[in-house]
């Protein structure tokens, strides 16, 4: 919202479109150039689950994900749903998108000071056919020292072989400094994401939120298979994450045990993990000399009618 909150009526008011994110609809996905990007038949990509977060410079994030819809007041089926080929993790810097002489011409990841990182392979089983680039931490992707530029947006796996494009599965979730997000990418036979008989893969992306960078050093996000992360809570002051886990094969939670340490299983699909990640890594180090800032959940938004 736009507005002058002193002198100007309500009819002065306006809107105002920060950001625009365009899908490849139903074409065939195309990765690091290996193709002509699509000039058309683009799909609208919807926000699925989101939050705001502020620095200590009092700069507002939008940290969010795109998601399949479906149509309101509508017998939720297919044929009422609208389907991205691919979604997207983002984090907006939203005083710098405001300041922006180019914004009522629409900002999108292609002009440039939106930094658009693509979908990174990592140990997903080799049976859902490897896609992507491998990761690589010290290739700065063009990230900016402070926070001038626009923000971020990570690709998720598209459509491809036997799966169906990695979605958002979970609310994404800050905790010292640190934005967790859960996914799931299904296996294309499977009846319905929401069903025992789904089976597929869960990743864990653990990010610096300013920069939309894994703070893993040697992958993007931890993957476990055949269980299904679909909500997160935390324990900043012990640094410990619990996770809402949905079993999708008999005894698939041993995955967590395997992938996270500390883990405690407290019952009812819940696990108690030490967060992964720590802090994100500082200058000085020995690593990068990247300036984090540091953001804080500052409220968060969602629609239950979203999938």
């Amino acid at each position: 919202m736009q507005c002058n909150m002193e002198g100007e009526s309500l009819p002065h008011w306006k809107l105002k479109s920060l950001f625009q994110l365009r899908t490849l609809g139903t074409l065939f996905p195309y990765e690091n150039g290996a193709a002509i990007p699509p000039a058309g038949d683009l799909a609208v990509a919807i926000p699925r689950k989101m939050l705001l977060a502020r620095s200590r410079n009092n700069y507002t994030w939008l940290i969010g994900g795109t998601s399949n819809l479906y149509a309101p007041e509508i017998v939720s089926d297919d044929s009422n749903k609208l389907i991205n080929a691919e979604q997207f993790i983002f984090g907006l810097n939203t005083n710098s998108l405001l300041k922006s002489a180019e914004l009522n011409m629409g900002i999108t990841p292609s002009n440039g000071n939106v930094r658009k990182m693509p979908y990174y392979i990592d140990d997903i089983p080799a049976k859902y056919g490897k896609y992507g680039q491998p990761y690589n931490y010290d290739n700065e992707l063009g990230i900016n020292y402070g926070m001038g530029d626009y923000g971020w947006v990570l690709r998720l796996r598209p459509k491809f072989g036997i799966t169906d494009a990695e979605y958002l599965s979970a609310d994404p979730y800050l905790m010292n400094n640190i934005l967790y997000i859960a996914t799931f990418i299904p296996y294309a036979g499977s009846v319905s994401e929401e069903v025992c008989s789904d089976i597929g893969v869960s990743k864990l992306y653990t990010l610096d939120p300013s920069t939309g960078r894994s703070v893993i050093r040697d992958k993007p996000a931890i993957t476990l298979e055949n269980v299904k992360i679909v909500g997160m809570t935390g324990n900043q002051a012990k640094n410990r994450l619990v996770l809402s886990l949905k079993e999708l094969k008999v005894d698939a939670k041993k995955e967590i045990f395997n992938n996270f340490s500390g883990t405690t299983e407290i019952g009812n699909g819940l696990f108690e993990i030490d967060a992964p990640g720590g802090k994100p890594f500082e200058s000085g180090e020995g690593n990068p000399d990247f300036d984090f800032e540091e953001l804080v959940p500052h409220a968060q938004y969602w629609s239950e009618r979203f999938r």
